[in-house]
């Protein structure tokens, strides 16, 4: 068993080594089953133990580890995607921030440094920040804008499960709500929290913001968060976070099935039919 006293100290290590792992999550329009982006989540294997994001997240919190991570993700996944975001400029990966570079321009400045010679846009890398980042609202207000006014779309991560920003939010300039699992998964079922996810859509509209619903198992949740105005989603019923390795050839098989789902629909188009009939 791994001594937790000595996490901080492997974790700087694991850092400095780069021997953390990124996976990346598709993240897939709701109307066309379209894959529009991924997002970057670190992994950490120490000793052969899988270590929960929970756990090495909060080291890295409490030990100031939050930006030298944060900055191991945004570079690992450029070396993996550069060639996916080139090749597709409406393609876009998110990267997980902390509430440290929400407070600074710190981490603008390294985003600003780390696209200059790769080719993709601005525009092709999300920041997800959760509720818990904006409890310093004057200070996170201003990088936000800055983040923006560079080009860079800001989501709000886990959305629902805090309550620091629900006061501030419409104060707040942001692209896209993530709609926390915790509200996805009661969608089916006649149980009491149901009730909240779509309060929290109505609100998202209301204020212009895109929504992204996470961890979505079933395709009666896909359909009952389409018809309710979500646009996309993130969850196993589309496919799990993956290496780059297994995550290209998902990409290119799930082209082919977006093609042959179109050919499909404008095979069975009542224009088509009745010509075929005649």
């Amino acid at each position: 068993m791994i001594s937790e006293l000595a996490l901080p100290e492997q974790l700087r290590l694991a850092i400095t080594r780069k021997t953390l792992e990124v996976s990346y999550q598709p993240v897939v329009r709701l109307a066309d089953n379209k894959c529009v982006g991924v997002e970057s989540l670190l992994r950490w294997r120490l000793y052969g133990q899988e270590i929960s994001p929970e756990i090495f997240i909060g080291v890295a919190e409490q030990h100031r580890l939050m930006g030298p991570l944060t900055d191991l993700v945004l570079h690992k996944s450029l070396d993996d995607l550069a060639c996916v975001l080139s090749a597709d400029r409406s393609f876009r990966v998110s990267i997980n921030v902390g509430s440290d570079d929400l407070r600074s321009v710190r981490f603008l400045d390294v985003l600003a440094q780390a696209l200059k010679w790769t080719g993709v846009h601005a525009s092709q890398v999300g920041i997800e920040a959760t509720e818990r980042g904006f409890m310093h609202p004057d200070a996170t207000r201003s990088v936000i804008a800055a983040l923006r006014w560079a080009g860079h779309p800001v989501y709000i991560d886990d959305f629902g499960t805090g309550y620091s920003c629900l006061s501030y939010l419409g104060t707040f300039h942001v692209d896209a709500l993530k709609l926390d699992k915790a509200f996805v998964n009661p969608v089916e079922n006649a149980h009491a929290s149901c009730v909240v996810a779509p309060h929290i859509i109505a609100m998202a509209h209301d204020l212009g913001m895109e929504i992204v619903a996470e961890g979505i198992e079933s395709a009666a949740q896909a359909e009952y968060l389409l018809r309710k105005g979500v646009q996309y989603g993130q969850g196993w019923h589309f496919a799990k976070a993956m290496p780059v390795a297994e995550l290209i050839p998902w990409l290119e098989q799930h082209v082919q099935s977006e093609k042959r789902a179109e050919r499909r629909r404008r095979g069975s188009s009542p224009r088509l039919q009745l010509l075929r009939a005649q």
